[in-house]
């Protein structure tokens, strides 16, 4: 596919959103965006830092680019919500963020892998943008094996999910989590209608000032709704692997079968139900395991039973 660039308006119907916590791993996401995007875009970097620090993106596709800089609050989710907030109308968007994970041995594994199925190498990110375009009733596209069922994976956010569900849909917030999914790692493409909902202004006070906090945010509550807010506009998700299908989806309990029918990635480990339910009742454990450094972590999800080697059930 190509583009004329001459002929691009000044704002591009493709945002790419981008909060910077770590500016090296910023260089790493430059380098692939440069790369693998071959479609007009503007850029919109949201960051805690001194906007100095962070490297320049240099793309031929590059038509704009602002830096909003933010308070270190809300991790990669409240400055998301006030920069889509404050954007000029657009179409389709990317919402990517420094991911290290550092309380994970596989923390850049994990980010490698997302960006992999986000940023294919071309023609994959214009087959994306068109699969978007195409397909009016697809609202998000997660990375493979990333788009997961919400049950079991709700930790200690429970209660703040369930409110926020409730008053995002209208609804009764148990049974709308009980059904749902969710897009881990918090990167997708997204079609903007789909999270109209999600107002940031409405949603600040949500978020609780920064203090190394490893779950129990709103930050941690809302990244498993967008998915939610996507399916309450009548929109569906899917995971990029599944694009093809896309065109054939009609219902969100489609797109769930064909996500339930995938493998999830290696990268989200899930125990086996008996120890989701000794740490549901014995709050100790999930509290001391989220304490124990990432390598132990990594070592004990080898020997536990996992219930995330097989594919999850469909709703």
């Amino acid at each position: 596919m190509t583009h004329d660039l001459t002929q691009a308006p000044p704002h591009p119907s493709v945002v790419i959103f981008v909060h910077v916590f770590y500016p090296d791993v910023w260089s790493e996401m430059a380098r692939v965006i440069a790369a693998h995007v071959a479609t007009p875009f503007r850029l919109v970097i949201t960051t805690p830092l001194d906007p100095s620090e962070i490297v320049p993106l240099a793309s031929p596709f590059l038509i704009s680019q602002v830096t909003r800089t933010s308070e270190n609050r809300g991790r990669d989710i409240l400055p998301f919500l006030l920069a889509l907030e404050a954007e000029e109308p657009f179409e389709i968007g990317l919402k990517l963020h420094t991911k290290r994970s550092p309380h994970r041995a596989d923390g850049h594994l994990w980010r490698q892998s997302i960006l992999a199925s986000l940023l294919p190498p071309p023609p994959g990110v214009d087959e994306i943008i068109s699969a978007l375009r195409d397909t009016p009733k697809l609202g998000l596209l997660a990375p493979e094996g990333l788009l997961l069922p919400l049950r079991d994976r709700l930790n200690d956010n429970r209660r703040q999910a369930e409110r926020l569900a409730a008053e995002i849909c209208g609804g009764h917030g148990r049974a709308v989590l009980k059904q749902g999914w969710f897009a881990a790692g918090s990167m997708f493409w997204f079609r903007r209608g789909a999270l109209q909902d999600l107002s940031a202004s409405r949603l600040i006070g949500e978020f609780p000032p920064e203090r190394g906090q490893l779950d129990s945010t709103g930050a941690h509550a809302l990244e498993r709704l967008f998915v939610i807010a996507a399916e309450h506009r009548g929109f569906v998700a899917l995971p990029a692997d599944a694009l093809a299908q896309a065109s054939s989806v009609k219902t969100k309990e489609d797109a769930h079968r064909i996500a339930a029918e995938r493998p999830p990635s290696e990268h989200s480990w899930l125990p086996s139900r008996p120890l989701l339910i000794a740490q549901r009742y014995v709050p100790f454990l999930a509290w001391t395991y989220r304490r124990i450094p990432p390598r132990l972590q990594q070592g004990l999800r080898r020997i536990l039973p996992s219930a995330s080697k097989r594919p999850p059930r469909s709703s």
